[in-house]
């Protein structure tokens, strides 16, 4: 279609090649779209998304302010597509964003979903994702079914992609989706938003998650919330750059509640805009309880935000990184060298691998060498009974000391007060535990 401009041959309609392999070329012009429906082996290069005036827009027809503009064809799975280098407005034109996904690929029950599949060089903008609340690119596997639909083994390549205020994310990932590659993309909220999150990755039942996600130098600026996480089992995020937002990554709960967020974040810039948000920002925030959550920070170069990590930060694994800020009660300087961690306040009393707790003494006898148990219990328990602890004793009216520690299980122990004079003793006891 290159080369010819008559006003038929720029309005595509609703273009589904159906069972036909078609490779469409379109030319530096705007063509006027109601919905492409993806076939097997469907291509369709434009001149460019660059903004040059050789670029080709597909541009949402004027009534489709709800319509997705690329969708699945069929229940069937779809491959060997490519779609590239256009830019994709919505109804309003790439300003006024509408309650449509650029790319919705919902899979269908029973193995459906977009595979093997490429999709490089995309301006999109003006969309606010399906219903307002979808993303604005979407892919969803939460249909189930058996084998599950999903959408695997597909690339997304320099994408620029922008949401509006107060419309859903930027990328949206839901359900069983394996194998993707996201490679080169900008994925922004508008410069001044601090509301929203610009990407989510969440599971939609305990055997539909999504896993082997890559993100491989992707940029992405304002909005609240720059990635938000629940239940992807391995998402990885390498050389990315980070702004303008509250929180860089929240590793929430999963849907099901059983799935394990296994999360990489390494050699990445974030910006001292970043986890700024009068003392609640953060690089990354750990909801999720610590057995489902397993987060790797590593090698990464930030600013002074509020926290780096917080939340259960025993389900987080920090080093290497280049940077100085309060971390769930701690100060990490740059930590390739010494000093490596300054602790400059309290530490939380009962934390899963370090708690602290006092309690009263118990009354010895008033002879020299009598002792008296004191059982002391965690406010919490640990996870099982192997720990270190360390007590003493202090406040007491004559001298005195702790005995032997016995009887240690997961939320208690006793401890021993011996009197070294002829006096009644009691006092109080301190004590540090630590788990092996």
């Amino acid at each position: 279609m290159r080369g010819n401009f008559n006003a038929a041959a720029l309005n595509l309609g609703t273009f589904d090649p159906m069972t036909t392999s078609v490779t469409l070329l379109l030319g530096p012009t705007t063509y006027t779209v109601n919905q492409i429906k993806l076939r097997s082996s469907l291509h369709i290069y434009g001149m460019g998304a660059g903004g040059l005036s050789q670029q080709t827009i597909l541009q949402s027809c004027s009534t489709c302010s709800t319509t997705d503009m690329f969708v699945i064809g069929g229940t069937s799975p779809v491959s060997g597509i490519e779609i590239a280098h256009l830019r994709i407005y919505g109804a309003n034109g790439n300003l006024g964003a509408t309650n449509q996904s650029a790319l919705s690929f919902i899979a269908q029950a029973g193995g459906g979903g977009v595979w093997f599949s490429t999709f490089h060089d995309l301006n999109i903008s003006g969309f606010n994702g399906g219903g307002g609340t979808h993303g604005v690119i979407r892919l969803d596997g939460s249909a189930g079914g058996s084998p599950p639909g999903e959408n695997q083994f597909d690339t997304f390549r320099n994408i620029q992609a922008n949401r509006a205020v107060g419309g859903g994310p930027i990328l949206e990932i839901t359900g069983i989706e394996g194998q993707l590659s996201f490679i080169d993309n900008n994925f922004d909220a508008q410069p001044s938003d601090t509301t929203g999150t610009n990407i989510l990755i969440q599971d939609s039942a305990a055997n539909l998650f999504p896993f082997n996600i890559i993100f491989y130098n992707m940029t992405t600026q304002a909005g609240n919330v720059a990635v938000n996480t629940k239940g992807c089992n391995m998402c990885s995020f390498y050389q990315g750059h980070f702004e303008k937002s509250h929180g860089a990554f929240l590793v929430g709960p999963s849907a099901s509640g059983t799935t394990n967020t296994t999360l990489q974040i390494q050699n990445s810039q974030f910006n001292n805009n970043v986890g700024i948000d009068s003392g609640n920002g953060y690089l990354v925030n750990v909801t999720e309880s610590n057995l489902h959550a397993a987060v790797l920070f590593n090698g990464n170069n930030f600013g002074t935000p509020d926290a780096t990590i917080k939340g259960n930060i025993a389900g987080a694994t920090s080093y290497g990184n280049t940077g100085g800020t309060t971390v769930g009660s701690f100060l990490w300087n740059n930590n390739n060298g010494f000093p490596y961690t300054t602790i400059n306040t309290g530490i939380l009393p009962d934390g899963s691998g370090l708690k602290h707790k006092r309690v009263p003494g118990c009354t010895t006898g008033a002879t020299s060498g009598n002792l008296c148990l004191t059982t002391v219990t965690w406010t919490t328990s640990f996870f099982d009974a192997n720990y270190t602890v360390a007590c003493q004793l202090v406040n007491t009216t004559a001298l005195g000391h702790l005995g032997n520690t016995g009887v240690i299980s997961a939320g208690s122990f006793q401890i021993n007060t011996v009197t070294d004079s002829n006096h009644a003793i009691s006092g109080t006891i301190d004590c540090i535990a630590v788990h092996d």
